[in-house]
């Protein structure tokens, strides 16, 4: 699971003219969801490993792994179907969500709904058991954090050397 763009993309996004967009396919879901909600940032539907993903323009930063806390980012779904923002609003904790950036050379840019050329796409970044959290909703946005599980809370060991549980170390 890469959590970096590779550097031919890098490269071909830094040119001066390029043809390549790297599209961003988010999946949320929730127990309370009878379908998970897939999107991509485009305007066109695409079809990528089977699911149908509809396009919504969104933004998001890339997950930050570098500070002494455990991966977040921001994430920015512009609110143009509102049964998107009333879904989520209406869901009381977090909900599960995986990001996937995947270049456009990948698929068929001809058909609509876009397929997928060969599968499966080569993955530029990934970044899946991640949580949304503190959702806002308004009339133009749905806004919220993207955080992943905070193993600094977990006690540890968790499983504890006692002596019913481990009578011969104690003697």
């Amino acid at each position: 699971m890469p959590r970096s763009i590779s550097l031919l993309l890098l490269e071909e996004l830094y040119a001066p003219r390029t043809g390549e967009i790297p599209l961003l396919f988010l999946e949320l879901d929730h127990p309370e969801l009878i379908d998970p909600i897939r999107v991509v940032n485009d305007i066109i539907d695409y079809v990528y490993l089977t699911n149908t993903y509809v396009g919504c323009p969104f933004a998001f930063n890339l997950i930050s792994d570098s500070e002494n806390r455990p991966p977040r980012a921001q994430i920015s779904i512009q609110n143009v179907d509102r049964n998107i923002g009333n879904t989520l609003i209406n869901i009381s904790d977090t909900i599960d969500i995986k990001l996937t950036i995947v270049a456009s050379n990948q698929f068929n840019l001809t058909v609509d709904p876009r397929v997928e050329i060969s599968s499966p796409s080569v993955i530029e970044y990934e970044a899946d058991f991640l949580t949304l959290k503190n959702v806002s909703v308004n009339v133009g946005t749905i806004k919220g954090t993207i955080e992943s599980f905070d193993f600094t809370r977990e006690p540890w060991p968790f499983v504890r050397a006692t002596k019913e549980r481990l009578p011969g170390l104690f003697r």
